[in-house]
């Protein structure tokens, strides 16, 4: 053995414990912190929407969302069916006969004759 190699293997290690009192203590105190902040808080908007509305009424609440945004539809996807009005306004378009612009003689006429009609021009 040389004089930099030591025998550690008599030597004791301690338990590997931690202080339990000392954690619940930490953890008892931010808990009242924490509560402390909390109960402050709402105190403080309490008293600012008492200074805002003395009534405490809040008949806005029962109003609702608005109908429109800034010209934007505002619903949710299951009351209003905007693609199947969507789909049978084409449709009526593609099976009737109509101006697209009188001005200049523009039409449109029904697809399936349409269709006939391209395929007697053909040779």
């Amino acid at each position: 053995m040389s004089a930099t190699d030591h025998d550690h293997t008599q030597m004791p290690q301690e338990d590997d414990v931690v202080p339990g009192k000392l954690v619940l203590g930490f953890m008892m105190g931010a808990l009242l912190i924490a509560s402390a902040l909390l109960l402050w808080s709402w105190l403080t908007l309490w008293v600012r929407e008492g200074h805002l509305r003395p009534s405490r009424q809040f008949p806005e609440a029962l109003l609702g969302a608005p109908y429109t945004i800034a010209g934007v539809r505002q619903h949710t996807f299951d009351s209003y069916n905007e693609s199947a009005e969507l789909t049978r306004r084409q449709r009526r378009q593609l099976n009737s006969f109509g101006w697209v612009d009188r001005e200049h003689g523009l039409v449109h006429i029904p697809v399936e004759r349409a269709i006939d009609l391209l395929v007697e021009r053909k040779p």
